[in-house]
């Protein structure tokens, strides 16, 4: 843009101080805020410029290697247009449409994918849900008949060599209608040599703070381990223990550098 936002003249950097400034900026503006001046310098959290209804975001950006800012947030930066009254959007699912395609960009290879929309995607039209879908025609429903999700079972034969900082990244979209943080609801990624774990990583979809009965896309990721035979198998599931009800719809699992 050939403008310095640290010059006065014609440009200003301000810190806003408040999260309710955003509400006095002119229609057509374009804001850049970073997750360290944003959050820190400007007090403007992450969750107050998403739900703003005056910003729409039109780019995001991240570091290739994730790394932590002051305050413990993961660094990254949004860029959004300040639009007129009365005109409306979700910024939540437009940063995600921005993420899927930035992982799909990067990814060495995908080793699985899952939208539900194919025979064989579920074990019966009884578990696809019609009425709650993120795309297509069918989501697949976990419920009190369902501890176990469908999900990828591979032999890491099929896992091409790609170097040490290699990772394996799981993606999914979920819609929980209410999270239940006393229950551990896992997303798995499981290496398994003769059925038994020597890489195990999980997160409980209850605690990631998802929007309750919205689509939100939820990722896990982890290094890619010693394998101790080609025969060793990669896994990747949701354990329901509590029978908990809740939504997913397009899962992957791609290699990433």
């Amino acid at each position: 843009m050939e403008a310095d936002p640290f010059q006065k003249n014609p440009a200003a950097c301000h810190a806003f101080g408040d999260s309710k400034y955003l509400d006095t900026i002119p229609a057509g503006s374009v804001l850049i805020w970073d997750a360290h001046f944003g959050a820190n310098e400007s007090k403007v959290p992450l969750d107050s410029l998403l739900m703003n209804k005056r910003q729409r975001v039109i780019n995001y950006f991240r570091p290739d290697e994730p790394w932590l800012t002051f305050g413990g947030g993961w660094y990254d930066c949004y860029v959004t247009l300040t639009m007129n009254p009365g005109e409306t959007c979700d910024n939540y699912t437009i940063r995600d449409s921005i993420r899927e395609f930035l992982d799909a960009r990067r990814a060495i290879k995908t080793l699985y994918t899952n939208t539900f929309e194919n025979p064989g995607d579920a074990w019966d039209m009884s578990y696809l849900s019609t009425g709650t879908v993120h795309q297509g025609k069918y989501a697949f429903r976990m419920d009190q008949r369902t501890e176990f999700s469908p999900g990828c079972t591979l032999p890491v034969s099929v896992i091409p060599s790609a170097g040490t900082k290699a990772q394996l990244l799981v993606s999914l979209y979920l819609d929980m209608p209410k999270a239940d943080p006393t229950k551990n609801t896992l997303l798995v990624i499981s290496f398994e040599h003769r059925n038994k774990p020597y890489s195990y990583t999980s997160v409980n979809l209850n605690i990631l703070k998802t929007r309750p009965c919205r689509w939100d896309r939820v990722t896990l990721a982890t290094p890619l381990p010693g394998f101790v035979s080609p025969k060793d198998l990669l896994k990747v599931y949701i354990w329901n223990p509590g029978r908990q009800l809740f939504y997913v719809d397009d899962i992957k699992v791609r290699l990433t550098p």
